[in-house]
This record gives structure tokens, C-alpha cells and sequence, in this order.
């Protein structure tokens, strides 16, 4: 039957059947070009969308593990402070206060020194006159 309805189509008919053919084929392709232009675009919305995503949830997770890794270092210091400098800056401390215990107050440090320079005079005259004694015998 479609060889009949062939032999029975002039070159017209052809041609008019072929341009529909062409128009169908046209449109079509249009179609599916619009289509496909579509998804790619939307296609490229969601990866950009999950990218930004994917970026922010990483920056956020870098940003606390940053935040928490400085933390736990600062704790490690504040500890290993308390538990050897501070220490050691006590032990330093006592001793300095051991020291100053010891000497002598301002005042009492002036008049030390005056007593001093009181005997340096004494053993100095005495040094000559020993000399002069020793030159007299």
C-alpha cells in the first residue's frame, strides 16, 4: 500500500512532503537545541550552587578546625607556663627575697658606708704612722 501511494504522488507532492519534512526536522532539532540549552544551564546553576556550597562548608569546617587547633595550642602554653615557668619565676622570686632579707635597709646602708670610709681614714693614718715608726727605729 505505500508503494501505491507513492506511484501515485507527483513530484510536487514530494517536494511538499519533503519541505514538511524538513520543517518537522527543524523544528525539532530547535527543540531539542532549546532543550538541551536548558539543562546545560541549569545543569551548570546547580554544580555552580553545590560548588559555593561545597566551598563554604569547607572553608567553615577549615575555619573551626583552625579555631579549635589554636585553642588547644593556647591551653598546651597557658599549661606548660603554669606548670614550669611560673615555677621557676616563684623559686627566683623566693630566692631574690632571701637576698634582700639580708642586706641592710638604706639607712642602715649609709651608715655602713660611713663607718667604712670612718675606717678606711683610721687604717690609712695608722699605715703611716707605722711606717714613720718603722723608719724611726
Amino acid at each position: 500500500m505505500g508503494k501505491a501511494v507513492i506511484g501515485m504522488l507527483d513530484e510536487k507532492d514530494l517536494q511538499a512532503i519533503a519541505g514538511l519534512f524538513n520543517q518537522a526536522v527543524s523544528e525539532s532539532e530547535n527543540r531539542m537545541k532549546a532543550h538541551t540549552e536548558s539543562a546545560v544551564s541549569e545543569s551548570e546553576n546547580r554544580m555552580k550552587a553545590y560548588m559555593e556550597s561545597a566551598v563554604s562548608n569547607s572553608e567553615n569546617r577549615m575555619k573551626a578546625h583552625m579555631e579549635s587547633t589554636v585553642s588547644q595550642s593556647e591551653n598546651r602554653t597557658k599549661a606548660y607556663l603554669e606548670a614550669n615557668v611560673e615555677k621557676k619565676i616563684q623559686l627566683l622570686a623566693e630566692g631574690h627575697k632571701i637576698i634582700l632579707d639580708r642586706l641592710p635597709d638604706a639607712d642602715e646602708q649609709e651608715q655602713l658606708k660611713s663607718r667604712v670610709k670612718v675606717l678606711e681614714r683610721i687604717v690609712t693614718d695608722m699605715r703611716v704612722e707605722i711606717d714613720e715608726l718603722k723608719k724611726a727605729q
